[in-house]
């Protein structure tokens, strides 16, 4: 299960404060153009995120579109000094509607670096 707005893209964003201690927010950009962010927490294994619940098509029911909310929280291990990230994002969407549906997606992403000639 994929919710057809649930997007690919996604950032790391870092906020420091004048004595230089930080926090992070990971941002998933959505293929409707809106997106959503979630605080990115330091675990004992790794980074997690648990994004707001978000309201997602899932079926229809009598010619009408039904929404469903949608849970999502990812896990994130980074390597190569921050240039990879390896996910394990756990999606799942409890509506007598559509009934429950359930996703853990494994991923991977590296960081392209470009220099300028």
């Amino acid at each position: 299960m994929r919710p057809p707005d649930a997007g690919r893209n996604w950032t790391v964003a870092r906020q420091c404060d004048p004595a230089h201690r930080c926090t992070f927010t990971l941002t998933q950009h959505l293929t409707n153009g809106q997106s959503r962010t979630a605080p990115l927490v330091p675990t004992t294994q790794d980074w997690s995120a648990k994004f707001p619940r978000l309201s997602a098509p899932c079926g229809h029911r009598d010619r009408t579109i039904v929404h469903g909310p949608l849970n999502s929280y990812w896990a994130l291990w980074f390597t190569d000094h921050g240039q990879t990230a390896n996910a394990r994002e756990q999606i799942s969407m409890p509506t007598p509607a559509c009934g429950y549906l359930a996703d853990d997606i494994q991923w991977r992403a590296s960081h392209l670096i470009v220099a300028n000639p």
